[in-house]
């Protein structure tokens, strides 16, 4: 959460905005706590470009492997070796960009809480981890988009029952 700082400057009028952003821990860890704002209808906006960004990475991860020569029975660890870190490298560049996209997605370090280890592309049960991260904090915004158009709805009618009546 953003640091409070006091305001010493008279000239300067502190604004306050009802922006709650929502805790969220990861496994059950108190490290792992991430901030969202899940009223931010801006995620809709960003979010299918961010998948398709995330699903055109997910597919390079499969070509890590190119332009590295295939060890052979007559290939030395030095060049195994050699070979393994450049695919190494080229996976934690993937990951490093997978992360992005979904921290700027979220508004929030969610790739950190959400993944402290491994990768945004690792599999489980045929989803990559940033899928499944995405459709279980998606859910969190269904549900805040739901209550905040009932409390909408709710005020409408009730501004717009002392006009029933009149023309």
């Amino acid at each position: 959460m953003p640091t409070q700082i006091p305001n010493t400057n008279p000239n300067v009028i502190d604004l306050e905005l009802p922006i709650e952003k929502r805790a969220f821990r990861f496994g059950k860890d108190d490290s792992r706590i991430v901030y969202i704002n899940t009223s931010d209808f801006g995620f809709m906006e960003r979010l299918p470009e961010a998948y398709k960004k995330l699903e055109e990475l997910q597919g390079r991860v499969s070509e890590v492997s190119e332009g590295v020569e295939k060890p052979t029975d007559d290939t030395g660890i030095d060049d195994v070796m050699t070979g393994l870190g450049t695919m190494g490298g080229r996976l934690k560049a993937l990951d490093t960009e997978m992360r992005a996209v979904v921290d700027e997605l979220f508004n929030a370090p969610v790739s950190a809480a959400a993944a402290p280890d491994g990768s945004m592309y690792d599999l489980f049960d045929g989803n990559p981890r940033y899928e499944l991260v995405i459709t279980v904090l998606i859910e969190q915004f269904g549900k805040r988009y739901t209550d905040e158009f009932k409390k909408v709805k709710e005020n409408v009618k009730k501004h717009a029952g002392k006009y029933k009546g009149m023309k």
